[in-house]
Formats: C-alpha cells, structure tokens, sequence
C-alpha cells in the first residue's frame, strides 16, 4: 500500500492537521488476473474457476431480486431503496427510485487487511514503470520454467510504451550486463504486458525492467523486484 500527504482543506486544518494521506491504487486487477491467482492455489483450472466464478455472479443476482442478503463470508450483500415518497399509497418508480445493492466487509477481513499491510508515504508522484508479477500466459512461473520463446504476462501500473520506439519496451538484463529487448508483443496497455522472451535470449538469472519515454523525451526506468531464471 502506498499513499501521499496532501493539504488537508477542511475548517480548522490548523488545529486537526494540516496534512491528510490520500491513498493511490498501485494496480487496478480485473478478473482473469483473479482467476490466475486463485488456479495457483488449489487443483482447479482457470476454466473452472471462472465457470465457479459466472454462476456465483448470477445465483448473487437471482436472490436480490428476491429480497435476500447473501453473506459470502468476507463480504455481506443486501439491497436498499433510494428516493422520496410523497404518501403511504405511492408505489416504486423507476424514474423517481432507484435501488441500491450494498456491500458490507467482514471484520475478519478488515483485521487480515490491516494486520498483513504495511503502508508507504511517497514523498512525490513518480512517473516510472512499476512492474510487480511476471507470469506465464499458461501455467504457473517457475525457476527454469522460462525459456526462449515463451509468452509471459507482465502486471503492473504505468507499463505503457511507444513498441515503435527502439529504446522503450521490456529488457532482460543478465548478470554480465548483457540486454536483450523484447521485441514481439500481444498487448501494451498501462497495468499488463504481454511479450515474448526474445529467441536469442541466454540462460542465467536476468533482471527484468520496463523503459518508456515521457513527453519530455526522458527515459524512465521500472524494475521487476525477483529475478528471473531463463532456462538454458
């Protein structure tokens, strides 16, 4: 978890703190990426998991029509009714109430949230590469699983780069300096990569950094925190 101190513009700031921290989303997750981490824990595939996954999602839908709440265990869900009625014989009207589905977290997961995190204050918004998960576009990542040719996922924020320029992109870098680009990509977008290890890669531990250029023509620089293991 990371956050920034901003002026805090409520009356009497002096008094309670000039300074309020302002949480920032590292990395917006969707649910094929969900899905992934959950295969890597259990004997399920990714397909049985989004087929648990879309038939939770309605069975959810089914019984709030119905007027039920539903605890899931981490998370209480239950419906609500906005807008005004002018008498006791006034029925529900879509163009003037609307209906509400609520969300309530368990405390047991606010506790395992607070307890497992360990915020960060970053003094300025930085506007460099921030890779953080490298995995496999099928199976699980692991040492001497890489090899030249394979297809692999980056995740992350602020990953996007210009493919046409030469100097941005995915590098590996080996222990002896070496770079290698990747050059053939199945997507750029800010939160995920998809890249082919370069064929002439070598075995050996590499380090794994994103480079992209901002407006101004600077060169900034992410680096993937665990190495990687190219397999010979």
């Amino acid at each position: 978890m990371e956050f920034t101190l901003v002026k805090n513009q409520l009356m009497g700031a002096s008094k309670s703190g000039k300074y309020v921290a302002k949480a920032k989303v590292t990395q917006r997750l969707d649910k094929s990426h969900l899905i992934e981490k959950i295969s890597y824990g259990c004997t399920l595939t990714q397909t049985d998991i989004l087929a648990v996954l879309t038939s939770l999602e309605s069975v959810v839908v089914e019984y709030l029509v119905l007027g039920c709440s539903i605890d899931l265990g981490f998370v209480y869900l239950f419906f609500s009714i906005q807008g005004t009625f002018e008498n006791l014989d006034e029925r529900f009207r879509k163009e003037k109430h609307q209906i509400c589905i609520n969300a309530k977290l368990s405390s047991a997961l606010r506790e395992a949230v607070r307890e497992k995190s360990n915020p960060v204050k970053k003094d300025q918004v930085s506007k460099n590469p921030r890779p953080r998960e490298l995995s496999k576009v099928s199976g699980k990542l692991e040492k001497k699983a890489i090899e030249p040719g394979n297809m692999l996922r980056l995740y992350g924020s602020r990953l996007y780069f210009d493919i046409e320029d030469k100097e941005a992109g995915v590098f590996f870098t080996s222990d002896k300096g070496k770079s290698f680009r990747a050059r053939e990509y199945g997507q750029v977008k800010d939160t995920c990569i998809i890249l082919k290890i370069p064929d002439e890669i070598k075995s050996g531990i590499h380090i794994v950094e994103v480079r992209s250029r901002s407006k101004s023509g600077k060169m900034n620089t992410g680096v993937l925190e665990d190495l990687v293991e190219i397999a010979a």
